[in-house]
């Protein structure tokens, strides 16, 4: 009978990077506020659908969110499908990696400008 070799289980080092933990610790927020400005400027969100992406990034169900807007949850949903059709992806963890992304390449594009 072949044995096979045990996985082992790995902690991240105690030197890792915290910006890198942003999304394991419940209560931080993901963006400043002049960080969703520039988002809804870059990817050309309405009002409705940045207040809704903040609300998803805040991990929050669409329930939750209805609750928070005071609207109902099919209105939620339909401001959802226009996120989606916006930013080009098929789900909520779609939409918080295409504004990490945009938010990088934002940043990246400041320290170029900076530089030169």
């Amino acid at each position: 009978m072949e044995t096979y070799p045990v996985a082992r289980s790995y902690s991240a080092p105690r030197n890792f990077p915290l910006h890198l933990n942003t999304f394991e610790r419940p209560g931080r927020a993901l963006f400043s506020q002049s960080d969703w400005a520039a988002l809804g400027r870059k990817l050309n969100l309405t009002k409705r659908q940045l207040e809704v992406a903040e609300l998803v990034c805040e991990e929050l169900t669409y329930s939750d969110i209805a609750t928070r807007m005071g609207i109902s949850v099919n209105t939620v949903r339909m401001h959802m499908r226009g996120l989606f059709f916006t930013l080009g992806v098929r789900d909520r963890v779609g939409v918080v990696l295409r504004l990490v992304l945009t938010q990088r390449s934002l940043l990246n594009d400041e320290a170029k400008a900076v530089i030169e």
